[in-house]
């Protein structure tokens, strides 16, 4: 399992984390996902062989959600920062 953390500027609202969660439970392979519209991230628990970070990024910006900036994490620690 695989750990990914969004900043995405245009997240300002409980609404907005609403609708995000909805969107992103529907995606194959994402274990859990846990919204901080407050701070502006998203955190993605998933599963990297059903679905890729860059993915759930694309998925992000689809709905409204353009992603700056995203730190991976897999599961034997490594990290990953993708700026996009």
């Amino acid at each position: 399992m695989s750990k990914a953390l969004f900043q995405i500027e245009s997240l300002t609202c409980a609404g907005c984390a609403s609708q995000i969660e909805q969107h992103m439970n529907q995606l194959n392979g994402i274990q859990s996902i846990k919204v901080f519209a407050h701070l502006g991230k998203v955190r993605t628990v998933f599963y990297e062989t059903d679905i890729k970070a860059e993915q759930i990024g694309e998925k992000l910006g689809n709905i409204g959600y353009p992603v700056q900036n995203i730190v991976v994490s897999t599961e034997g620690g490594e990290k990953n920062d993708q700026n996009s």
